[in-house]
């Protein structure tokens, strides 16, 4: 009888529905946007370009989602120097320990964690980019012709 508490016990420890992401502060170029030059990382912030989208995500269950697909970023790869950073989407994940992590995604690939490359994860980015509609972020922008 102890055994099965215990296990019980152990299970309903182990069954925490909360993340430990208070929230994500995402800067987006939208979709099909050409640049005269690549993207860094750093240039897609709040302070950016005037056709800079913005999102935040504090849904707890899509921030369970990303977390869990976060884990599988370990995996660092060699960068190519020859090669500039060009990404499209910026995320500040801000952690409820006060700390915060930095990943940046391409529009098909690349992904950097905290300046890193890593090994792609294609259903985050496709988390990520399905939370922003962003197949149809080009379509929400006000055009300067039109202002």
């Amino acid at each position: 009888m102890n055994k099965l508490l215990y296990i019980l016990f152990l299970l309903f420890i182990s069954c925490d529905n909360t993340s430990s992401i208070k929230f994500i502060d995402i800067y987006y170029l939208p979709n099909d946007m050409t640049t005269q030059t690549p993207m860094s990382c750093d240039l897609l912030d709040e302070g950016g370009d005037e056709l800079l989208q913005n999102h935040k995500i504090d849904k707890n269950k899509i921030l369970q989602n990303i977390e869990g697909l976060l884990i599988r970023l370990n995996n660092k790869v060699e960068e190519n120097k020859n090669l500039s950073q060009d990404v499209r989407i910026r995320c500040v994940i801000h952690f409820k320990n006060g700390e915060t992590d930095t990943l940046c995604l391409g529009e098909s690939f690349d992904t950097y964690l905290n300046g890193q490359k890593v090994q792609d994860v294609p259903e985050l980015s496709n988390l990520i980019k399905k939370e922003l509609d962003y197949e149809n972020s080009y379509k929400r922008i006000e055009h300067p012709s039109k202002r």
